[in-house]
């Protein structure tokens, strides 16, 4: 199965913070076996308090 890939990211000090990555099954739906870890989404929810977050698609991978 074929999955896209995106990753969430804001600009701290001058350069760009990867905050996550997660996965979307062409489906639409969210892949529940590669979701990000607590740790990751705890530093999401306080960039987004401080910072301007974006996600972007970074590409499709298989599922092996």
């Amino acid at each position: 199965m074929e999955f896209l890939q995106y990753r969430a990211y804001c600009v701290k000090q001058g350069q760009e913070l990867t905050l996550c990555k997660f996965w979307v099954r062409e489906d639409g739906e969210i892949d529940s076996e590669n979701l990000p870890s607590k740790y990751d989404i705890a530093e999401l929810l306080q960039a987004l308090r401080l910072y301007d977050v974006h996600a972007e698609f970074t590409g499709k991978v298989e599922d092996e």
